[in-house]
């Protein structure tokens, strides 16, 4: 009877802590029952805490792992790309946390919900809901994108089977707009064509005054580096005779003027303007030189037919195949046409410097000519490689440096070509990248890397048809819009102040004939 009596006590003593636990409104003492607090909290240190006078103690809030969630949704978006091409590895488990992780895919016909990509001909899209549980807490997230089709590798092969069909089939008449893109599949195809006058806005076919065989060169795009350039010969018929010149002229700037970037040149036959005050003369006595030939040598008509296409020939008689682009890869602070020029020269007259050399230099302010373009100089990486870059190419280096504009440089440079491709009788097929004769050189870099070749030449072939066809023409231009300032580049206009969307007249006057222009600024 006394044990019993002794354990009942101790019982009832327990109760009367729990219940007073519960129904005091003010702080009270810790006691305990088996080493436990009798509020039932196991921290020694805890206090109690009220609600509406009962205490709550024992009962802590659940965790908010809102944050937790946002971090493990921030981990599995980087498995997930905006374009699907095969499995995926999805998360399953987050670190040593016992978080549960699921997904569920709205087209398993594609993609599974455990991220194995099903094979499938077109693009598709695709969303995947990811769902994180812990500890009764959830949080769902959807992650949209598309699951390739057949790859962009694929692709190309079939855009060039499919441009080469369209030019078989189609009568090239004048104003035909070639395809931009692969039906279905997308991608970007830009056109260029050897004579500089007959394509000059990536689609629209020209006919040349007379009949002849012409190649025309499409660019191939698409992501993941999946590109070629393809070159097609064709029979050309001579425009009709009833678009003469002027009308030529007239559809030229009202096509390249459509539309206006930051910068541009009114176009009315100028020429580029040469600084020639460094310039080498390699008859002098010099310290170092890097140049192999003072004349550039002749190329056999086997290297030719290889390098070019059967039967071509060299148009002029200093044996110059090659306009070879490049930007310097310096984006230094001052590293611009005249310092690189200035260097060029030291190194020819004092010695001491980088063993390369090149004809011109240039910059968003002007074009220094360092050699006379006769001269064999050491630029593409192609060593004594007959028909090269080096041997019968003319190099030209665009600067990058940081304190210039890239964009007013490209213009700059592209009137420069302009003026070569006329004085040596060249096309487009002519211009190259250092990449084309030392393909581990990624060069020009800026342009290369932004896809903005076809961009560059056919700002090329514009300057080429201003600087050949224009000259015979009075033009002169009258426009206003606000934002507009010069640049320090005769002729050259900077629009970057002007608002994006702005609409503006531009009244042009050709041999007393006046028309207008509307233009919109990208």
């Amino acid at each position: 009877m006394k044990k019993f009596s002794v354990i009942g006590i101790l019982l009832f003593v327990g109760f009367i802590f729990l219940v007073s636990c519960d129904q005091g409104s003010e702080p009270h003492n810790h006691e305990y029952v088996n080493a436990f607090c009798s509020c039932g909290e196991m921290d020694p240190n805890h206090q109690h805490e009220y609600i509406n006078g009962s205490c709550i103690c024992g009962k802590k809030p659940a965790k908010d792992y809102t944050n937790f969630f946002e971090t493990v949704f921030s981990n599995i978006e980087e498995y997930i790309d905006e374009i699907v091409v095969d499995n995926l590895n999805l998360p399953t488990k987050f670190g040593s946390s016992n978080l549960t992780i699921s997904y569920k895919s709205n087209n398993p016909e594609f993609l599974t919900d455990s991220g194995q990509r099903i094979d499938h001909e077109f693009d598709e899209k695709v969303s995947l809901t990811c769902t994180l549980e812990r500890d009764g807490q959830k949080a769902i997230k959807t992650f949209e994108f598309i699951s390739l089709g057949i790859s962009y590798s694929e692709r190309v092969v079939r855009a060039e089977a499919y441009i080469k069909e369209f030019i078989e089939n189609t009568e090239l008449v004048e104003g035909l707009k070639l395809p931009t893109e692969l039906p279905v599949f997308g991608g970007r195809i830009r056109w260029i064509a050897e004579d500089p006058t007959l394509i000059y806005d990536y689609e629209t076919l020209h006919l040349p005054k007379e009949a002849k065989t012409v190649r025309l060169m499409a660019e191939i795009l698409f992501p993941l580096s999946a590109y070629k350039i393809v070159t097609i010969p064709v029979e050309l018929n001579a425009r009709p005779k009833e678009i003469s010149d002027l009308d030529y002229i007239k559809t030229f700037i009202e096509t390249v003027y459509a539309e206006s970037k930051d910068y541009m040149f009114f176009y009315d036959g100028t020429l580029a303007v040469l600084n020639r005050s460094l310039i080498i003369n390699v008859e002098d006595d010099l310290k170092e030189t890097f140049y192999t030939y003072k004349t550039r040598p002749a190329v056999s008509q086997k290297v030719l037919d290889e390098r070019v296409y059967p039967g071509y020939v060299i148009p002029n008689e200093e044996n110059v195949l090659w306009i070879v682009v490049h930007d310097t890869g310096l984006s230094t602070v001052g590293v611009n046409a005249e310092r690189l020029a200035q260097n060029q020269w030291n190194s020819a007259y004092i010695g001491g410097g980088r063993e390369a050399s090149w004809t011109y230099t240039v910059d968003d302010f002007g074009i220094y000519q360092s050699y006379e373009d006769t001269v064999t100089l050491w630029h593409a990486t192609d060593g004594r490689s007959e028909g090269g870059g080096n041997l019968n190419g003319i190099g030209i280096e665009m600067c990058v440096n940081a304190d210039g504009n890239f964009e007013a440089c490209t213009l700059n440079d592209a009137r420069l070509i302009g003026h070569l491709l006329k004085t040596y009788n060249l096309g487009m097929i002519n211009m190259k990248q250092h990449y084309d004769f030392y393909p581990t050189k990624n060069c020009p870099q800026v342009i290369r890397d932004s896809d903005r070749w076809f961009e560059f030449i056919t700002l090329c072939a514009q300057e080429y048809i201003s600087q050949t066809l224009l000259t015979e023409y009075e033009i002169s231009y009258e426009f206003e819009v606000e934002g507009l300032k010069t640049w320090p580049v005769e002729g050259m206009y900077d629009l970057t102040d002007v608002k994006g969307g702005t609409s503006y007249t531009i009244k042009v006057t050709v041999n007393g004939e006046s028309f207008e222009v509307e233009s919109i600024k990208k």
